[in-house]
């Protein structure tokens, strides 16, 4: 599967260059020609890199670099016609993880998407796989084992039990009725609990070293026996 990229700049020419460059590559793109319907678009479905120029019109390209790192460590270039230091800095703190001065050098261009992209899927690839005590899940294959063998969960409970592992914190219930579920605040239900229970049993039943703890008055998170939170 090609990597997909979006790119955003209210400049339509340079917009259409900068997209028809990374198509010729063999990219999938999308434009936009705002970083709000970008956002909009990413918050739908993420893609494998985004081009952002730094000065448009509704959210500026740092808003939208700042919106899009708060829940993704997807690879950001920012394009900018301004080459100042204060840019250059505020472009950093933002995270973005490349800052080119418009019209950018094609083979820069190319070398840093090239880069980032490679330095992208390795991430991907050891987020795909997590281990907490003797348990060991694989996004890719959809798969999790223990020390005693392979546990066969739902894909709820699969998902919940992703979630926990990813994170390592209490989790609240509203987090993961959003997070896992898909529900709004709004919606009141003991989906968490029936699924926990579940998953605790068949952790049990499996003699796994890791448990499923409730939190009281607040949610759930995973203990491994022998450790201090245990």
């Amino acid at each position: 599967m090609k990597p997909l990229i979006y790119v955003a700049d209210d400049d339509i020419t340079m917009l259409t260059i900068t997209s028809q460059l990374l198509r010729d590559k063999g990219y999938d793109v999308i434009s936009f020609t705002s970083g709000d319907d970008l956002f909009d678009a990413f918050k739908k479905k993420s893609c494998d890199l985004v081009v952002l120029d730094v000065v448009m019109s509704g959210t500026c390209g740092l808003e939208t670099c700042k919106q899009i790192r708060e829940s993704s460590h997807v690879p950001i270039i920012m394009l900018t016609s301004r080459d100042s230091v204060d840019d250059y800095v505020a472009g950093v703190r933002n995270l973005s993880d490349a800052y080119l001065t418009k019209p950018p050098s094609i083979p820069k261009l190319l070398a840093h998407v090239e880069t980032l992209l490679v330095r992208h899927n390795v991430v991907k690839a050891q987020e795909d796989i997590l281990q907490f005590g003797d348990i060991t899940l694989n996004s890719r294959d959809l798969t999790v084992v223990c020390s005693s063998g392979d546990l066969k969960l739902t894909e709820i409970e699969f998902n919940f039990l992703k979630y926990l592992m990813a994170h390592k914190r209490p989790i609240p219930r509203t987090e993961l009725l959003s997070e896992v579920w898909g529900y709004g605040d709004e919606v009141e239900t003991r989906s968490t609990d029936d699924a926990a229970k579940r998953l605790r049993k068949k952790l049990s039943e499996a003699k796994s070293t890791v448990s499923l703890a409730t939190v009281w008055g607040l949610g759930f998170r995973l203990e491994e026996q022998g450790s201090e939170e245990a």
